[in-house]
């Protein structure tokens, strides 16, 4: 499972979701949208020149995370693109993984 998270006051949880286009699927904690097909490329189609109006309403990069949740059986192996992880260190955000069995 692939999930953009951004940490920030439920106050501007509407702000962030006309901004992006998105509703969240999650709001418990932090604003949360998951990516149904778990593509990177996804990702970056969502934020791409939107971080930056992300920053105009108070949330700094490191506000804003992609996890990616695997659980697996067995051994764990995880492959990213080149492009991918070209395009995702241009959005200046973190990647987390989190895998258990």
């Amino acid at each position: 499972m692939l999930v953009i998270k951004i940490n920030s006051p439920k106050s501007v949880y509407n702000k962030i979701s006309r901004i992006l286009g998105l509703i969240p699927t999650s709001e418990l904690i932090d604003w949360e949208y998951e990516i149904v097909d778990n593509s990177v490329r996804k990702v970056f189609e969502i934020l791409n020149n939107k971080i930056v109006l992300l920053n105009d309403i108070g949330i700094k990069n490191e506000d804003v995370t992609i996890w990616l949740y695997y659980e697996y059986e067995g051994q764990c192996n995880i492959e990213f693109s080149a492009n991918d992880l070209l395009q995702l260190s241009k959005l200046n955000i973190n990647l987390c993984i989190s895998c258990w069995q």
